[in-house]
């Protein structure tokens, strides 16, 4: 057997160092100005966008890395908000009094005001993460997860009741209506319905196959689609009490809906963007030839423009109108 030398000889190590000198000798300098421009910058590439709001006065996005930037409706200029945690956030809203709302992966919600630039903390009193947001017009708030739980505060998050299922099911999603209707849903198809501010649900049709819903939302109190993996969507007619398959012509998970008067669009993983009009859905490919990240968010613009928001710092403007638009000088 033959013995190894655990360590170098004299000789070996004097050459390695003499040797690692000469490389640190020759390795260009650290360009700090270089990485004082990145740091000013407002967007980075490592922001991960997980949602967009929008206040009388600006739009907010939220970031994975503990960051909110917000932009003036009138601007074109992002400004970073630091705030004083590290969680991500993972989900955003904006609510009919003109506040809004930010979720991260601690289990704090934070609110924002009508600028965008001063909020306030509060810790959710739940076990299980939360990720689903509604809020309405008197200023109720609801915030759903884990354990099928809903949590709701009537006085701006700083006393909250707690309903639940019972279940090991989590609620993603969640959405206000008129007339208090308050819909939320989530894992193995579920979709919940209350009529008394969260109080008590009622359970609906599930959405088939135990359906899990990445994108949610409801027209009216009727009409209302939910998207998913596989570029699957399913479209309701009366309330959720059925639901019928809609060919997207994509197998690419759809993460978000976006309400453009009666016109809906979808977004999706690849820079995937779909509009429905005439009960038909259609890819508009050329809009995001570019883009191979996820788009998770979109707030509607003029002249058929959309604001999108997803990973590796993606915050752009797009000319969502396909090229029969165009030919019609729509």
């Amino acid at each position: 057997m033959r013995w190894r030398r655990k360590c170098p000889s004299w000789g070996r190590l004097i050459l390695f160092c003499t040797f690692s000198v000469m490389l640190a000798g020759c390795e260009a300098p650290l360009d700090l100005d270089r990485v004082e421009q990145e740091k000013a910058r407002a967007i980075h590439r490592f922001d991960n966008f997980k949602g967009l709001a929008r206040s009388s006065q600006v739009i907010v996005a939220a970031s994975d890395a503990g960051t909110l930037l917000r932009r003036k409706l009138s601007g074109s200029e992002w400004e970073r908000v630091e705030l004083p945690t590290q969680a991500s956030f993972v989900n955003l809203a904006d609510c009919p009094n003109g506040t809004l709302l930010a979720v991260d992966s601690l289990g704090v919600l934070w609110i924002g005001d009508v600028q965008g630039e001063h909020w306030m903390q509060h810790a959710l009193p739940a076990e299980d993460p939360m990720m689903g947001l509604a809020c309405s017009p008197e200023g109720d708030i609801w915030v759903s997860g884990g354990f099928s739980t809903v949590l709701h505060s009537s006085d701006g998050g700083e006393n909250w009741t707690s309903t639940t299922q019972d279940e090991d099911l989590f609620l993603p999603a969640m959405q206000y209506l008129d007339d208090d209707i308050l819909l939320a849903a989530g894992e193995f198809g579920t979709v919940m319905r209350s009529a008394d501010k969260g109080t008590t649900w009622e359970r609906m049709a599930p959405i088939p196959d135990d359906f899990y819903p990445l994108a949610f939302h409801f027209r009216n109190v009727r009409e209302g689609w939910v998207g998913g993996l596989n570029g699957r969507i399913w479209h309701t007619t009366d309330g959720g009490q059925s639901w019928q398959a809609e060919n997207t012509r994509t197998d690419r998970p759809i993460y978000q809906f976006v309400a453009d008067g009666q016109i809906l669009y979808a977004l999706g993983d690849n820079g995937t963007v779909l509009q429905r009009q005439e009960a038909a859905w259609s890819s508009l490919t050329h809009v995001a030839s570019d883009i191979t990240t996820y788009l998770i968010a979109g707030i509607p613009q003029d002249d058929h423009h959309l604001l999108v928001a997803g990973g590796g710092g993606l915050l752009r403007d797009l000319e969502v109108i396909s090229p029969s638009q165009k030919e019609g000088g729509k």
